[in-house]
């Protein structure tokens, strides 16, 4: 099955408990469905290489035997397969996390409702993923319902890959003018002895005091 990756070394420890195979094979492997790196071990009697690619062909055979009933349907358009989901959503979680959800896959929603499921690809979700507004903690927030949805539908066997597993969503670094709004301001010269000579007038201490430390432009 596609998806499905395997480590590259078979690590090999003693097994404390079992006489009959004093060692144990631990081979890791990526779950498709999941989206995480999982394991599988296996009794071996020796450590040998020998064992170690007879225990290696053991655990791929009985990992790829777990993924067997997951088949690909390509019948399914990316609308159909939100109704089913949104569906399922409803019976599984609170009204309030439902809306969430709503809000979330509006994107996918209005995009082409009629695209057949198994050709939504990465380019799709970061043109609906670009056109999100708001912080990036709930532009985050929104991913991750749409990762959720995907994995559903991997799940379901309708989909062998995420096209939103890899998407990040990246801090928009502040324009220049917003730069330019939070840095200090100072006065010139001439705007320095114009307020010198008004404050010598009105006799304000304090004011000449932050103005000759400083040189900032303050407010009181």
């Amino acid at each position: 099955m596609k998806g499905i990756k395997f480590s590259d070394e078979l690590k090999v420890t003693k097994h404390r408990t079992a006489k009959s195979h004093p060692y144990q094979g631990r081979l890791g492997y990526f779950d498709p469905i999941d989206y995480v790196w999982k394991s599988a071990v296996i009794g071996m009697k020796s450590k040998n290489r020998e064992a170690k690619n007879m225990a290696r062909s053991e655990l791929e055979k009985k990992i790829l035997e777990k993924f067997k009933q997951v088949k690909v349907e390509n019948n399914g358009t990316l609308g159909e397969a939100l109704d089913e989901y949104l569906e399922y959503r409803k019976k599984a979680v609170s009204k309030a996390t439902l809306v969430q959800d709503l809000i979330a896959l509006k994107g996918l929603r209005s995009f082409k409702q009629n695209l057949p499921l198994l050709n939504v690809n990465e380019e799709h979700i970061k043109r609906i993923v670009g056109a999100w507004k708001g912080n990036s903690t709930t532009q985050l927030a929104y991913l991750n319902i749409m990762k959720n949805f995907f994995r559903k539908c991997i799940e379901k066997g309708y989909l062998i890959d995420n096209p939103a597993e890899k998407i990040k969503i990246i801090n928009k670094k502040a324009t220049s003018y917003e730069i330019h709004k939070k840095e200090d301001k100072y006065f010139t010269i001439s705007e320095q002895k114009r307020l010198f000579a008004a404050m010598e007038k009105y006799d304000n201490p304090n004011c000449k005091m932050k103005l000759a430390t400083s040189g900032k432009k303050f407010s009181h």
